[in-house]
């Protein structure tokens, strides 16, 4: 039974998100806007070239004036599910990545709420369409290689889970540091920042030491397999306009804004808010919290008058 509803989850997360995203699976209408028409068309394009002539992508006298290409992170040469698509053109591999990320976020999502929460399937099915169909996912559908990222973070809370309650396998920190390097490769380099923070934040709570460890030594693992990315990207960062570091302004560009924590958790009526600000999770969503955060304070005042 546990071994059919385990194949009956990740076909249902497909099928519903084949159905929340129809347009992009079913028709020919493409993304045609912000950071997807004007930064990923063009590099997918030149990336994939060089990989149907059977080159890495090392420059392309294509883009502006030439551009390198292996040193831009943001492209993911190396990230497996980009070879993939390589034989498509890029508005067509996009979409295509899209909607199987989506359903990959979903799918971790599920697995974190089934070995973290241990709620019932019912329950971690409903939470992972929420994270996965909520705002903060969908307000990173242009930025492709945030989205891809994006798409990691349950999956690598789930490893170091596995990593440090029992039983305890070795198998599980291989997977963790293979899911690290995986994330780097997308090339967001902030979300990566992002999931290990939050990574080291669960790891604290549930074993503190044991889970800094794993943490740790994952960490190393990934930097090892990460190396064919990082090198030429440090290369290239040591003659750029960043060389020297940024300036305050510049790092704090697009920090969050507290003033707009409303607006990012419920829907803007006036105007549309950044999209890194954006994590509505839905009517639905905000109602079963609300129930939830009752229902454990409730529990509480019970078990603890």
């Amino acid at each position: 039974m546990t071994r059919r509803h385990n194949l009956i989850i990740p076909i249902v997360l497909a099928a519903l998100t084949l159905i929340f995203f129809s347009e992009l699976a079913f028709t020919d209408r493409i993304l045609a806007r912000g950071d997807t028409f004007a930064y990923f068309y063009p590099y997918w394009t030149a990336r994939d070239a060089a990989f149907r002539a059977g080159m890495l992508p090392l420059w392309s006298p294509h883009i502006f004036a030439g551009v390198p290409l292996l040193a831009n992170s943001q492209i993911g040469t190396f990230y497996p599910p980009n070879w993939l698509t390589s034989n498509l053109d890029a508005p067509n591999a996009i979409r295509i990545s899209i909607v199987l990320h989506v359903w990959w976020v979903a799918c971790g999502a599920y697995a974190l709420a089934r070995a973290s929460l241990g709620v019932g399937r019912l329950a971690a099915l409903t939470g992972a369409l929420i994270f996965a169909f909520g705002g903060h996912i969908g307000g990173h559908i242009e930025q492709i290689n945030q989205l891809q990222g994006l798409a990691w973070l349950p999956w690598i809370i789930w490893c170091l889970h596995k990593s440090i309650t029992p039983p305890h396998r070795v198998f599980h920190g291989v997977l963790l540091a293979a899911a690290i390097a995986l994330q780097f490769f997308s090339g967001h380099t902030q979300t990566v920042f992002i999931t290990l923070i939050g990574a080291g934040v669960y790891a604290l709570c549930v074993r503190p030491v044991r889970g800094v460890i794993t943490l740790a030594l994952a960490g190393v693992g990934a930097l090892i397999l990460t190396v064919p990315q990082l090198i030429p990207t440090l290369e290239m960062s040591s003659v750029s306009n960043r060389r020297g570091g940024l300036k305050i302004n510049q790092a704090t560009a697009f920090s969050f804004n507290p003033f707009v924590t409303g607006r990012g958790l419920l829907p803007s009526f006036d105007r549309l808010i950044f999209s890194e600000y954006i994590a509505y999770p839905g009517v639905i969503g905000w109602g079963l919290a609300l129930i939830g955060a009752l229902h454990g304070w409730t529990f509480a005042r019970v078990r603890f008058p």
